[in-house]
């Protein structure tokens, strides 16, 4: 899908690179192109059945660039992205930019939003823990959304399978926020990512980032169970 200039797009509800019963198809550039001045586009959505599958594209599924006018405001949101050669891609290039800038400063397609940074994720039982960050602009609301990521490998920007859940945040004076998200648990050893998607006035939904560098889930400490019971009399000392 070429969104060339377009203005306030939406694409939802709808298969790119599969067919009716699930099957790969792909193609040989990206998967959706918003450039020359998009603004205002959205790929996928909060609703029930919003959601957009995108998969095996021989560039990557999601590219923003600017162009011969700036593109913006573009919001991806809840979508199934799998086997493209790339996840979500601000600009050009081959691969995905992560490095985050102080307040959120530069300039680029979709503002070249900052990606979350994911700190852990702990499972305990049926239910794992994600926790993290973001750096964007200051006093400013996003909303982070979790996703399972198979076959990239620990610590890169991969894509997003199925997603885990959404936490609506707000950065301080300094554009930052810790969060932490509960989600059902996922195997150990399995990779969790999360993109930020910047919200203005009136929910409206703006800039996505790239999907951040995915997390390992692995096991939650558990409290240290010492057996048995020690008596210690008045002013005696032990060691355990």
């Amino acid at each position: 899908i070429d969104l060339d200039g377009a203005t306030n797009g939406r694409v939802v509800a709808t298969r790119i690179g599969e067919d009716a019963a699930g099957g790969a198809l792909g193609n040989g550039g990206d998967g959706v192109s918003l450039h020359d001045g998009a603004v205002g586009n959205r790929v996928g959505g909060t609703g029930a059945g919003d959601a957009v599958v995108i998969r095996a594209s021989g560039g990557a599924a999601v590219r923003v660039v600017d162009g011969a006018a700036g593109s913006h405001d573009n919001a991806f949101l809840s979508n199934v992205i799998q086997g493209n050669q790339a996840g979500i891609v601000l600009g050009g290039g081959a691969t995905v930019v992560l490095a985050a800038d102080a307040l959120d400063a530069d300039a680029g397609p979709n503002g070249l939003q900052n990606a979350p940074q994911i700190d852990s994720v702990l499972a305990d039982g049926a239910t794992m823990r994600i926790a993290g960050r973001l750096a964007s602009e200051p006093a400013a609301d996003y909303r982070i959304e979790f996703f399972d990521d198979p076959g990239t490998p620990a610590g890169q920007s991969g894509q997003g399978r199925t997603l885990l859940g959404a936490l609506q945040v707000t950065t301080d004076a300094d554009g930052l926020v810790v969060f932490t998200f509960d989600a059902a648990a996922l195997a150990y050893g399995a990779t969790v990512t999360a993109t930020a998607t910047r919200v203005g006035t009136g929910g409206r939904w703006l800039d996505t980032s790239p999907f951040a560098a995915n997390a390992v889930v692995a096991a939650a400490p558990q409290p240290l169970g010492i057996p048995g019971t020690l008596t210690v009399e008045e002013n005696s000392t032990a060691a355990i």
